[in-house]
């Protein structure tokens, strides 16, 4: 994000601040409400895990799609920047968030061994 700030600034793009820090929230509660549903799921056992997961990935997908359409659409934020932006940050969240996943599926199969 800081990097973000100092690209946007020596580009003269400071037009692109406030998108850039309510891409940035976006991803980060969008992140935040997957790390818990992803920890609920953990105590599921088969089928299960997988269905509340594989749901509330699609669910908080739209939710961010209904909420990108409201913030260009109505609040008139960059039509460009804001969904590059989200998108940019999107990624390196998910990316974390896969990486949360694996590394509690890799300790749960440990636990479930011993």
């Amino acid at each position: 994000m800081i990097l973000g700030f100092i690209l946007i600034n020596y580009l003269g793009l400071e037009n692109l601040t406030i998108p850039l820090i309510t891409g940035w929230l976006v991803c980060f509660i969008n992140v935040v409400i997957g790390s818990l549903i992803v920890t609920r799921a953990f105590k599921t056992q088969g089928k299960g895990f997988f269905n509340i997961v594989l749901m509330s990935m699609v669910v908080r997908m739209f939710a961010i799609a209904g909420l990108v359409f409201i913030l260009v659409y109505f609040l008139k934020f960059d039509r460009i920047g804001f969904p590059v932006i989200l998108f940019i940050f999107y990624f390196l969240f998910l990316v974390m968030e896969i990486n949360y996943l694996s590394g509690n599926t890799y300790i749960k199969q440990n636990t479930q061994n011993n």
